[in-house]
């Protein structure tokens, strides 16, 4: 392995790591690029380099989730009902959208990376054009549907 290659896994981390840590986001609207453009110079292609960033993203969802729900329990802020309304639906239609994904021939590397561009400049647009002043109101209690919707679409997606 060159030295280019480890000091791009070790920017890649650190770039990641600054912008978590600056915006209060996940890492992997950075890490999801540079995965793309490192794995491919390892020599991943096609299917299987789609394969292995969506790996790697589930992986570091189902850690960062399982982080992140202990926290709240501790702190007592951990809401089961809500958390598994949203969670059941999501975790079906992810496992669907994965399964059409893995079996049909429709998906491809570049509709993979159109996709995430979209994603990541409607992001862009948002983080730079939504600026309401004042005081948010929040709801605190929400129809169960609400949940199971806002799951489902986050399966998809």
């Amino acid at each position: 392995m060159d030295y280019w290659y480890f000091l791009l896994l070790i920017g890649t981390g650190a770039l990641a790591g600054f912008y978590s840590g600056l915006v209060g986001t996940g890492a992997n609207i950075v890490l999801i690029p540079m995965l793309d453009l490192i794995l491919s110079k390892a020599g991943l292609t096609g299917d299987d380099l789609v394969k292995a960033i969506i790996a790697h993203s589930l992986c570091i969802t189902l850690f960062s989730g399982i982080f992140i729900s202990f926290r709240q329990y501790k702190a007592k802020n951990f809401y089961f009902l809500p958390v598994l309304y949203t969670a059941l639906p999501g975790m079906l239609t992810a496992s669907l959208t994965t399964h059409f994904i893995k079996v049909g021939n429709w998906f491809d590397k570049v509709t993979c990376d159109v996709i995430f561009l979209s994603m990541l400049l409607l992001m862009l647009v948002r983080l730079f054009t939504d600026r309401k002043s004042g005081v948010l109101e929040v709801k605190t209690e929400l129809p169960p549907s609400a949940y199971l919707f806002t799951g489902a679409l986050t399966g998809i997606i």
